[in-house]
């Protein structure tokens, strides 16, 4: 059996827009998505959305808290 992969997502919304990016590569491109990703080995969700926001929009941010799957 397949080891699960952790990923996580932003739901990034003001004044009623929401940020969405369309993938430019891969067998996904052109289809949209919510920023986010995979989480690295031992990295928590905060962080690894944190990480992730940094490294594909270069947007500093902060957790204003974490709902769904596991809070680790």
């Amino acid at each position: 059996m397949t080891k699960p992969i952790d990923v996580v997502a932003a739901i990034i919304e003001k004044e009623g827009k929401f940020l969405i990016a369309r993938r430019i590569r891969g067998n996904l491109r052109r289809k949209w998505e919510f920023p986010g990703g995979k989480l690295k080995e031992g990295e928590t969700c905060e962080r690894g959305l944190i990480r992730e926001l940094d490294e594909e929009f270069d947007i500093k941010s902060r957790s204003q808290g974490i709902f769904g799957g596991k809070h680790s």
